[in-house]
């Protein structure tokens, strides 16, 4: 009958020994990953920001290139001065510097 008790003593410390590892072992894995959670939220709500500002000024950009090119094929007085007013809006849109004011294609800080 003793023997009985200490082969089931044995068995009981051995699953509670394997219970106890299982239990730290998943608690040190949700907090891993809680952490890894929290650092991807963070990284998509800063490059979701910066990633729609490339958007938008890539699509400011390329209005402004195309308002210079078609000012550069135009040949008539009037398209001259439709395509220049139209470069000077894109620009502004663009945040840049329009040609003609001295300092080029320089990011407009104002």
């Amino acid at each position: 009958m003793l023997n009985n008790l200490e082969i089931t003593f044995k068995f009981v410390r051995i699953v509670a020994l394997m219970a106890m590892a299982t239990i730290g072992v998943a608690s040190f894995a949700s907090v891993r990953l809680k952490a890894v959670g929290d650092n991807y939220s963070d990284l998509v709500d800063r490059v979701g920001t910066f990633t729609s500002m490339t958007v938008l000024a890539t699509s400011q950009a390329n209005a402004h290139i195309a308002a210079t090119f078609e000012l550069a094929a135009e040949t008539a007085d009037a398209g001259n001065a439709k395509y220049l007013e139209r470069a000077h809006l894109t620009a502004a849109q663009c945040c840049i510097d329009p040609p003609g004011n001295g300092t080029g294609f320089q990011i407009n800080r104002a």
